[in-house]
């Protein structure tokens, strides 16, 4: 399980350097302030929640969970005039962090749309 440095840089709000997974829980990165380097832990579970805090920055409900075969994410669009929600992507994946993941990529991809 990977996640993009752009996307960890959107998330985190901090210019990074490397990204790469150490542990299957943690994840290792750089933060890069001025012409320091600074190593930086986080879990996985808690970056999920940053991600999804993200996308709601982002006018973008995530709903993540286990089905019968796999995690999945559903992305929805919260449309700003009416209040309702629009689906708007199914990411499914291996684990549910993973699923939140690449749907963050995919909000990455198409926020400008």
């Amino acid at each position: 399980m990977s996640i993009s440095k752009e996307l960890l840089s959107e998330v985190l709000g901090c210019k990074l350097d490397i990204d790469e997974q150490l542990q299957p829980n943690d994840i290792e990165y750089i933060e890069k302030v001025g012409s320091k380097l600074y190593y930086r832990y986080i879990n996985i579970y808690e970056l999920m929640h940053l991600c999804k805090e993200w996308a709601y920055t982002k006018n973008y409900f995530l709903f993540s969970g286990y089905g019968a075969i796999s995690a999945s994410c559903e992305v929805n669009h919260r449309t700003a005039s009416l209040g309702k929600i629009n689906p708007q992507e199914i990411v499914l994946a291996d684990t549910e962090p993973e699923a939140c993941f690449l749907a963050c990529e995919w909000i990455l991809e198409n926020k400008d749309n």
